[in-house]
């Protein structure tokens, strides 16, 4: 049985007699050394009535907090709480929100987070202002990493992460935010970047992750093993059908008519056709040329004359007329009814905002298609495409790479008949029935089904 015991109390001597002279001796304050044994301890009682924690029974300050008791250290080495009210102080925000082991308490002079943050993020903005890092990416970083920091702890040392507080930050990203395979391993790939690149500045060691902070597995098959598990519905694998297509088409008003075209016949996303100008496209020879945004990388492609057709009609509406007219080849193929681009990256002090409008139009366009996005044409062009047999064409078509030492030797020309032929292996692919030529497309309000040029 434990026994409740103030340590800055102390215990007096009752006044005795001193034999030799017989005065009596002064009361002599003393402290008792209990000497406990396996079963009896001596408990302190709190430094204040407002002191937020007690000593616990099992030798630890303590406090409950939502129904979990938390521990901040012995009171028997620290009778009257001082480091564990520290400890209490920079924990609790945390342990508020669900946060145990995650935000590290500032103890000594050194490289914080706040340092480490602002100092890797002045080099980002150098790659930025460089041209090797998108805006878009740039921003993510920031948005990212000050998610990291303002959690963990602003000022806390670099040097004090351990693996613990590595995987409490990867939990909330699983149950706070609920963040998909793929973001969650991009989220860890930019904070790991940010920590190794201040190591590899040798303002600390490298830090130890642990294996709670490894990247997920974002593989097709554990994708669709995790839907699986979570009873969701994979959509990984489908592809639109010619029906779809031509459903999505009677659907759409003349701009986006153009825009699905562009996404089914070259694979374009969203910012890739909102960054499209006239000059990327040879309307007489149907010849694309536009390097992706994203990465740099070469891409061509072919558009069917029915591609050409919508572009044409869409380059009759009241802005984007108005566009070409100014500008000519320099001007956007695509605006918006408000004259404003599809995609646009507004630049401010110290994020960008992404403002983009054709997949949430797309959703509209698309309803009842249970599982079909705009990407989906991307997928279905890639899938489709495969059956002219020429993966070079194919990969220059989509924007993509090997990355192989092979490419770094291999110079070789795709001409223009080798990008037709892929994209004609498409068009069979969605309508088997059609002639290489083309036709009028589907009258508009015409429903699924239609065999479109």
């Amino acid at each position: 049985m434990c026994r409740r015991f103030d340590p800055g109390s102390a215990h007096q001597i009752n006044p005795v007699s001193n034999p030799e002279t017989g005065f009596l001796l002064a009361p002599i304050p003393v402290v008792i050394v209990v000497v406990m044994s396996h079963d009896t301890c001596t408990i302190p009682v709190k430094p204040s009535p407002t002191f937020p924690l007690y000593p616990g029974a099992n030798g630890q300050w303590a406090k409950k907090v939502k129904g979990r008791r938390y521990y901040f250290g012995s009171w028997k080495t620290d009778p009257f709480g001082t480091a564990a009210l520290k400890d209490w102080l920079a924990r609790k925000d945390a342990i508020a929100a669900g946060l145990d082991n995650l935000r590290v308490s500032d103890t000594r002079q050194g490289r914080t987070l706040s340092d480490l943050f602002n100092a890797y993020m002045a080099q980002r903005k150098t790659d930025l202002d460089a041209g090797e890092l998108a805006p878009p990416t740039y921003k993510d970083y920031i948005y990212e990493l000050q998610g990291f920091v303002s959690l963990v702890g602003a000022t806390a040392q670099v040097s004090d992460l351990k693996p613990e507080h590595f995987a409490a930050y990867h939990d909330t990203l699983i149950n706070d935010r609920k963040l998909g395979r793929h973001r969650r391993r991009t989220v860890l790939a930019y904070i790991k970047a940010m920590l190794n690149w201040g190591a590899g500045q040798g303002w600390y060691p490298a830090p130890t992750y642990g294996n709670g902070f490894t990247a997920p597995d974002t593989s097709p098959d554990a994708m669709r093993q995790a839907k699986a598990r979570a009873g969701e519905k994979d959509f990984s694998k489908l592809i639109v059908t010619g029906a779809q297509v031509a459903t999505l088409l009677a659907r759409a008003s003349v701009n986006y008519r153009a825009i699905i075209l562009m996404g089914i016949n070259c694979g374009l996303g969203p910012a890739d056709l909102g960054r499209l100008t006239w000059g990327h496209v040879n309307m007489d020879t149907g010849e694309l040329d536009m390097p992706r945004g994203k990465t740099g990388t070469e891409r061509r492609g072919y558009l069917w004359k029915r591609t050409r057709k919508a572009l044409l009609a869409s380059r009759n509406l009241k802005h984007t007329k108005a566009d070409w007219a100014a500008n000519g080849n320099a001007a956007l193929v695509f605006r918006t009814r408000k004259n404003r681009p599809l995609y646009q990256e507004v630049k401010g002090e110290t994020t960008f905002k992404i403002d983009q409008t054709v997949s949430g139009s797309f959703s509209k366009l698309a309803k009842g298609m249970e599982g079909v996005t705009f990407y989906r044409l991307r997928h279905t062009f890639k899938t489709l495409g495969k059956k002219a047999r020429d993966p070079d064409a194919l990969n220059l078509m989509m924007g993509h790479r090997e990355r192989t030492t092979g490419e770094t030797y291999d110079h070789e020309h795709v001409d223009l008949a080798r990008l037709r032929r892929v994209a004609l292996a498409v068009k069979r692919g969605l309508w088997p029935k059609a002639s290489v030529g083309s036709s009028p497309p589907p009258a508009r309000g015409a429903g699924g089904g239609h065999v479109a040029r």
